[in-house]
């Protein structure tokens, strides 16, 4: 990648640019960071709730079973967004002995447009976290509904009593 006027930059610029990437990629690393904890949230919420689900579970079964499936879907999306990616960084092996008789400012500019589309790469997993995040609180949040609505309905509808049979056994 080569971006326009990059090789027009000062000493002073490029070090203003580096300081400003610094903080971009410090930013980064706190919404990575960030969308890691929620995603374990997100799976702990799930497997809590599912739990909760499986031991009393009442009202419509397929309703239950809905709520179950659900609660897997949310996890499922949680993992998803904790799966680790390899992060873009300067291939420094190749930079050495290509930039070798090269300036400073020539390595330092070079560095600065790797990590230019490092920082992209970054920003799209990131967002991508994000979107699969949001999927799954919202399935989470459609497990709750469907598990509380069949524990509603078993509130409110009246259950048959079964018969209880007793037997009086008497001794000899």
């Amino acid at each position: 990648m080569v971006l326009e006027g990059m090789r027009e930059l000062d000493d002073d610029q490029l070090a203003l640019l580096e300081d400003q990437m610094e903080r971009q990629e410090d930013h980064m690393k706190d919404r990575m960071s960030a969308a890691s904890t929620r995603a374990a949230i997100l799976i702990g919420a799930s497997a809590v709730l599912s739990g909760t689900e499986l031991v009393t579970a009442s009202g419509l079964p397929w309703l239950s079973t809905l709520s179950l499936v659900l609660y897997l879907l949310a996890a499922i999306f949680g993992l998803l967004a904790t799966r680790s990616r390899l992060m873009l960084e300067p291939h420094l092996e190749v930079m050495v002995p290509r930039y070798y008789g090269y300036s400073t400012i020539t390595l330092r500019r070079s560095l600065m447009l790797s990590r230019i589309d490092a920082h992209a790469v970054a920003r799209s997993q990131v967002n991508q976290r994000h979107h699969l995040l949001v999927i799954g609180f919202a399935l989470l949040l459609a497990a709750w509904v469907a598990s509380a609505s069949s524990t509603t309905y078993a509130l409110l509808t009246p259950q048959e009593e079964s018969p209880t049979r007793i037997e009086i056994i008497e001794g000899r």
